[in-house]
């Protein structure tokens, strides 16, 4: 199948070598025209008379398909032929998810939430997950009491404003609250109105960069965790208006707020701060990803990543 988002899978798979595929070719099922720059970095191939033919001249090991199945009973029938040959098949949602670690927002619709969503099969992750939210959140509030003397110091020495700073976010099925952090910019950052933080924003303070690298500026939303607005892992917590904008145009965006945000999450682990709808829809991917496949195993990866991240001062 040859589409917009074959070719965005296909410059993935060549960009990162460690997933273990290179691309042979696509096969232009459709007949589709396309100009020369879309088709980088991939053969174009056109429907063989023989699949199977194809897959023993090329030496293909796996067949992804972007063409609805169910649509396409001849296709489905070439395939079958190549059976023989230990072919490993998917269909394209599926092989982003297992090897690139998100959901293809694009390519997916609501069915996938009602056949992938098995909310009732987490009751025991999430009770033990509360559990663990409400133990850790108490010690390390315990624990940065002795820090929030000198923090408080450094930030009123560092420019005018409040050592707080607080925040309506977005939680649980859209349940708003206020998420308390550390300030980190300038007094009346946003006189303008609510923007992305950017890259190197000039609207940060100098000691307020240190402390967004270090993700120590959100030590008091522990507060929130305790009180059961926020969890330590989940996606971040957006802002109301970004995500009456987000909602409607991006698509399935308000799912994200199945579960309650967290201060890090699999998206912040592997996608940069986003500053532009692009951005978001990209971190989406990651989101929907961790809402489907949540679990102990998962969420121990995040926070492994998390601290790499945090010592290394990838933060922002």
């Amino acid at each position: 199948g040859l589409n917009d988002a074959v070719l965005e899978l296909v410059e993935e798979i060549n960009s990162k070598p460690q997933l273990g595929f290179r691309v042979i070719g696509v096969v232009n099922a459709q007949q589709r025209e396309l100009e020369e720059s879309k088709i980088a970095g991939a053969e174009i191939i056109n429907p063989p008379h023989s699949f199977a033919g194809l897959v023993k001249i090329k030496k293909v090991k796996t067949i992804i398909t972007a063409l609805n199945h169910h649509h396409n009973p001849e296709l489905v029938s070439k395939l079958y032929e190549c059976i023989p040959h230990k072919i490993s098949f998917w269909d394209m949602p599926s092989f982003i998810e297992k090897f690139t670690g998100k959901v293809p927002v694009n390519a997916i619709g609501q069915i996938w939430f009602l056949e992938n969503l098995k909310e009732s099969q987490k009751v025991i992750y999430e009770v033990f997950k509360r559990v663990g939210d409400i133990l850790f959140s108490f010690i390390f509030l315990l624990i940065s009491v002795v820090f929030i003397p000198i923090l408080f110091l450094i930030v009123k020495l560092d420019g005018r404003g409040p050592f707080l700073f607080m925040q309506q976010r977005t939680g649980k099925r859209g349940k708003r609250f206020m998420a308390v952090k550390i300030r980190t910019m300038y007094q009346n950052a946003e006189n303008n109105g609510p923007q992305w933080a950017q890259k190197d924003d000039p609207r940060v303070t100098r000691f307020g960069r240190i402390l967004r690298k270090t993700r120590i500026d959100e030590i008091p939303q522990l507060v929130n965790i305790l009180r059961g607005e926020m969890s330590f892992i989940g996606p971040r917590p957006e802002r109301p208006e970004f995500i009456e904008k987000l909602e409607k145009k991006i698509p399935f965006y308000n799912e994200r707020l199945l579960v309650k945000p967290g201060l890090t999450g699999w998206a912040q682990v592997n996608f940069p701060y986003g500053a532009s709808e692009e951005d978001a829809t990209e971190k989406l991917r990651y989101d929907l990803y961790y809402v489907k496949n949540r679990s102990f195993i998962l969420d121990v990866s995040i926070i492994l990543k998390t601290i790499k991240t945090v010592l290394s001062g990838g933060g922002q």
